[in-house]
């Protein structure tokens, strides 16, 4: 396991403010959300190709896995993002913290420490108050597809932190792969009205350069010195301002109890943070006495 490293830390604390403008972009782009996925990883793979300064790819197994979990994380935000409120999008999704703990024990062999599991009930606790809301509701499918999103995002940070794994490799990957929804362009009637209009192809470009491209080569740069879990607690500024920038600009707002689950998911995860690294902490000094 790797020790936190404060450079890795910011570099995925700043990623993830680039990250939180995903909610928003695809609110004011009016096309499918398969669409707006395929553009996005477009375009980002062509940017990324002059990061890299190459097409080719000789991704060994697991950054192949994390290329998927690319894949599949973007496709299903975008679809959640246009199913469900920016805000029950994120942050269902940012219960990734849950999953790596479970794949980190299975991979590692270790059995869950109790504060994983006092954390993963609160959590699930937190989860409920989403569906609860939205039970009877069209925006329920959209929650699931968030939570779903919260599984291959977990297998984003594991996989990105093996050290057979090359992170930027990987998103280049996932990119790549969006050229599979590039049929939806044919049957998009959001596409097709909107295909001249200069302005949802400026957003288009900052989700692909920024919200995307930007977000994952500081992401790619600091998972490379800092844990699963930490790194994915790094990200905790994201579904924070995800939400703020699209109540902002367009006015939509979660509900009650969406905003209970809420502060009940971010409030936990950021306590389990604080307590393992305190716990850390208390360990390494008690080891070098």
């Amino acid at each position: 396991m790797k020790k936190r490293n404060i450079n890795g830390v910011m570099f995925i604390f700043l990623g993830s403010i680039f990250g939180s403008t995903g909610g928003l972009c695809t609110k004011l782009i009016p096309w499918h959300s398969l669409s707006i996925a395929c553009a996005r990883g477009v375009i980002c793979a062509l940017f990324l190709c002059l990061v890299r300064k190459q097409w080719k790819m000789r991704p060994t197994k697991q950054t192949l896995l994390c290329g998927i979990c690319y894949l599949l994380t973007g496709a299903l935000f975008m679809l959640a993002n246009k199913m469900t409120t920016a805000a029950n999008a994120i942050v269902l999704e940012f219960t990734a913290p849950i999953y790596v703990i479970v794949i980190v024990a299975l991979y590692y062999k270790m059995r869950p420490k109790l504060l994983d599991l006092i954390t993963a009930v609160i959590v699930l606790c937190g989860m409920s108050l989403f569906f609860i809301e939205h039970l009877g509701h069209g925006a329920l499918a959209g929650d699931i597809l968030a939570l779903l999103s919260g599984v291959t995002c977990a297998g984003i940070y594991f996989f990105s932190s093996l050290p057979e794994a090359d992170p930027l490799e990987a998103i280049y990957i996932g990119c790549l792969g969006n050229i599979i929804w590039l049929p939806m362009f044919f049957v998009d009637e959001g596409f097709h009205g909107s295909m001249f209009d200069l302005k949802v192809w400026a957003v288009v470009l900052f989700l692909a350069i920024f919200q995307y491209g930007m977000s994952g080569i500081l992401f790619s740069k600091g998972i490379r010195t800092t844990s699963p879990i930490v790194a994915v607690i790094a990200a905790a500024i994201e579904p924070i301002l995800n939400p703020l920038w699209v109540f902002f600009v367009v006015r939509e707002a979660p509900g009650p109890l969406a905003l209970c689950g809420a502060a009940v998911v971010i409030l936990t995860i950021a306590g389990y943070n604080i307590l393992t690294t305190l716990q850390q902490k208390k360990v390494r000094q008690e080891t070098a006495v």
